[in-house]
């Protein structure tokens, strides 16, 4: 289990810190490389850390320092907000389906290390937890 992950340096700018449309609104790039739930499956992570700019620089985080927390993945049949385009496979081009259906995947970095994958199944109503459940008002904090 990873119980941390690493701060990353944006592959485009080279930066830390990454300012969004917003100019007051950035992001920190953070990854974590671990096993896959049941096998020897390795993956990487990758989730973004959004705040104010100021706040996010003051924190004075450096590519490759480690923070308490993990990267989840919920993944659902509605996208998880306006615009958003459902996951493709990138070896056909084509959209991923699960039970004939198109799906929408989001990345989320949280400091409760027992916080799960949360996969959404062939009925709307049924989320399937790849562990304990986490209470939907858990606040991040990255220290």
């Amino acid at each position: 289990m990873v119980n941390f992950v690493k701060v990353a340096v944006h592959p485009e700018t080279g930066k830390v810190v990454n300012p969004t449309k917003n100019k007051d609104i950035s992001s920190i790039r953070v990854e974590s490389v671990g096993f896959g739930v049941g096998n020897s499956f390795v993956s990487r992570r990758v989730a973004f850390i959004n705040g104010n700019t100021e706040l996010l620089e003051s924190l004075g985080l450096k590519a490759g320092q480690q923070l308490k927390g993990k990267i989840i993945v919920k993944q659902r049949f509605t996208p998880f907000f306006q615009g958003q385009k459902c996951k493709i496979n990138p070896t056909t081009g084509e959209p991923v389906l699960t039970n004939g259906r198109e799906v929408f995947v989001q990345t989320l970095f949280t400091d409760n290390v027992n916080a799960v994958d949360e996969i959404e199944t062939n009925n709307v109503d049924e989320i399937v937890y790849s562990g304990e459940e986490i209470a939907d008002n858990s606040v991040a904090s990255i220290f």
